[in-house]
């Protein structure tokens, strides 16, 4: 029989949405042509600040655009955006404990994760100039396999756990 996850209930506000540095560049100017846009690869990377003191957990995304010639990259188009959520009764919410220790659920993260490249999202689509490039369609992203990383990643660091 499967145990019942425990389930917290958290109070957040995303605060603001700051966007650190983004880019475009002309493909043209590289000799690429509109249709070597469709080979256009994308990655990601989320970087997670957590702040206790000021009840803060601070997640920044970072996508980028590139095409790949003779091995070569050649950067597209790309942004990095932090997002900062406010946690009501952050210590309390996340069994935070002196030794710096703190249970954040990986439903909660994965939550924060879709509302970062949601945002994300939008921005680049505000952000771009290039028509071409408002063309080109975002892969799907799966928050959960990213939360399941970023936790991974901590522990190993001993940083952090999950519930």
């Amino acid at each position: 029989m499967k145990e019942k996850e425990e389930k917290i209930e958290i109070n957040f506000n995303l605060i603001e949405i700051k966007k650190i540095n983004s880019f475009e560049n002309d493909y043209e100017s590289v000799g690429f042509s509109k249709t070597d846009l469709k080979k256009a690869k994308f990655n990601t990377k989320f970087l997670v600040h957590i702040d206790p003191e000021k009840s803060l957990i601070i997640i920044e995304c970072m996508i980028r655009f590139y095409l790949i010639r003779d091995e070569k990259e050649y950067d597209l188009s790309g942004l990095r955006v932090a997002n900062l959520f406010k946690i009501k009764n952050f210590k309390k919410t996340f069994n935070y404990q002196q030794d710096n220790k703190i249970d954040i659920p990986k439903e909660i993260l994965a939550t924060f994760l879709n509302i970062c490249i949601g945002g994300a999202r939008g921005m680049l689509t505000m952000l771009h100039t290039n028509p071409d490039y408002k063309e080109y369609i975002l892969p799907l992203v799966n928050h959960h396999k990213i939360a399941d990383s970023i936790i991974t990643s901590a522990k190993s660091k001993d940083r952090t756990s999950t519930k």
